[in-house]
């Protein structure tokens, strides 16, 4: 069984999660769930697989990662550290808003 890494959020990522949260669920009447579920689906992933996603190209900070929310179009952003085995959570990012999250 593979070690379950501890999950952090950055302050900023807090925002970006609580602000998607709440224009999801005013906007997404039918399926105001989806963004939570979605989030839920990839926190467990990575909490166990952390390299899973891949590396983020264009941030400053190092050994950013990132996996997409597929069926709500988010990227979240992540760096693992292995020696720690904790995961912080640096942002969380619509496709649409073009180039990523200053990171």
């Amino acid at each position: 069984m593979s070690q379950r890494f501890k999950i952090s959020f950055t302050p900023r990522a807090s925002k970006h999660v609580a602000d998607a949260k709440r224009w999801w669920r005013a906007n997404r009447d039918k399926a105001p769930n989806a963004l939570e579920e979605e989030l839920h689906t990839a926190l467990e992933m990575i909490a166990t697989n952390p390299n899973i996603g891949f590396i983020a190209r264009n941030v400053e900070l190092p050994g950013v990662r990132r996996v997409l929310l597929n069926r709500v179009n988010y990227y979240l952003y992540y760096r693992p550290n292995l020696e720690t085995l904790t995961i912080e959570i640096v942002a969380l990012w619509h496709v649409r808003r073009g180039s990523g999250p200053r990171l």
